[in-house]
């Protein structure tokens, strides 16, 4: 067909290139048309993104690195029993609060604060008394309460600082607790571990293995019992132990709560008692309860009640003995009748008494007021009158 292409016509030759260009196109658009639905088929897929690296935790490295401060730790000891606890002060954050919510301490043993973190400690009011209308600081609070030793346990709401920055805070707040109250010992208790299934645990858990490790080591350099409470709460796995932990991974179950409090007994700390002559004690309170701005609704928001110190018992007033019922008067027997005297018969009363007989007296008193007698006796007639005729 090429060798005659050229004897074509010019209309034929027209015809002869676009039959042989034809296929060429065809070819071409199920070319492009494959290529089109690739590309969309690609664009469809999802992008797979590489996953971040997970961090792990290594509890072994951890207690290598404490055990290098083990000179400051508290060894273990007899259990101190609750007069160890009753002498002490725990001071602290929301774990030190849950304390004495679930019984292991009593109130006016706990100087703790929810959301706390230890760069507050120096200013914040947050401990509440009966006998207070407003807040002191924990400070104020460990003056009132006269401790022989405090226990001192921060750290679980610093975990986004440096340890650097955490331990002079930290630094800070002890020298405040030592301004208020002289007195006491202060024991330096490590930083609670978090659960397995808080976020970021394994990250979150090696920033507190870093505040322990600073603690431990200015507890040493400085002269503090430091309390490696931590050995007792974590598994083996390095984290708090699931039992211990509530469902955020942060705070203190019930059983928590006890596991710390039977470690503070057991590894207890028994310097000479520096205190004065103790004061009466104020009574300690929970915060009061302040709703967020969610659940005032139109309500205008109230101020914060001052509290009246809570009077002194009014002793219950001695029962008004019922007056003894009056006996009534004993019933006046009836006088005894005066012996009967042998009264004469009635007589007419126009009739005197016998001579030298006189009328017997009623009883004195009781007897009606007599009549008077008629006149018994004739009258002594008047001169000249005379019962017979004049001589």
């Amino acid at each position: 067909m090429l060798r005659n292409f050229g004897r074509l016509a010019p209309a034929q030759k027209r015809r002869a290139v676009l039959l042989c260009a034809l296929p060429l196109l065809c070819l071409a658009a199920a070319g492009a048309a494959v290529a089109a639905a690739f590309s969309a088929g690609r664009a469809q897929a999802p992008q797979q993104v590489p996953a971040a690296p997970q961090q792990t935790y290594e509890q072994r490295q951890y207690e290598q690195q404490v055990a290098e401060f083990s000179d400051a730790f508290l060894r273990e000891t007899e259990d101190a029993g609750e007069e160890y606890l009753q002498e002490s002060l725990f001071v602290g954050d929301s774990n030190t609060v849950r304390l004495a919510g679930f019984g292991e301490i009593e109130m006016n043993n706990m100087a703790g604060s929810v959301g706390l973190g230890v760069q507050s400690v120096p200013t914040k009011a947050c401990i509440w008394f009966r006998e207070y209308a407003e807040p002191v600081t924990m400070a104020k609070a460990a003056a009132l309460l006269q401790p022989r030793r405090m226990i001192v346990m921060f750290g679980t709401n610093n975990t986004d600082m440096q340890p650097e920055a955490f331990l002079e805070a930290y630094e800070q707040a002890l020298e405040s607790l030592e301004a208020g109250y002289p007195y006491a010992d202060i024991i330096i208790a490590a930083v609670p571990p978090v659960g397995a299934g808080k976020t970021d645990a394994a990250k979150v858990q090696k920033r507190i293995d870093a505040f322990n490790l600073a603690l431990a080591a200015f507890a040493e350099e400085n002269g503090y019992p430091f309390l490696n409470s931590a050995e007792a709460l974590k598994g083996s796995d390095g984290y708090m132990k699931t039992a211990y932990v509530e469902e955020d991974g942060m705070h203190f179950t019930a059983r928590g709560a006890a596991a710390f409090v039977q470690y503070v007994r057991t590894h207890s700390y028994d310097a000479q008692d520096r205190r004065p002559e103790l004061k009466p004690q104020p009574t300690r309170r929970n915060e009061p309860y302040a709703p967020s701005s969610s659940s005032q609704g139109e309500a205008e928001e109230a101020p914060q009640p001052t509290e009246t110190p809570e009077p002194t018992e009014t002793p219950q007033p001695t029962e008004t003995p019922q007056p003894a019922e009056t006996p009534l008067p004993a019933e006046t027997p009836p006088a005894s009748a005066p012996p009967q005297q042998d009264v004469p018969a009635a007589t007419d009363s126009s009739q005197p008494p016998a001579p030298g007989q006189t009328a017997a007296p009623g009883p004195e008193g009781t007897a009606a007021p007599e009549s008077a007698p008629a006149s018994s006796a004739q009258p002594s007639p008047l001169p000249g009158e005379s019962g017979g005729s004049l001589t």
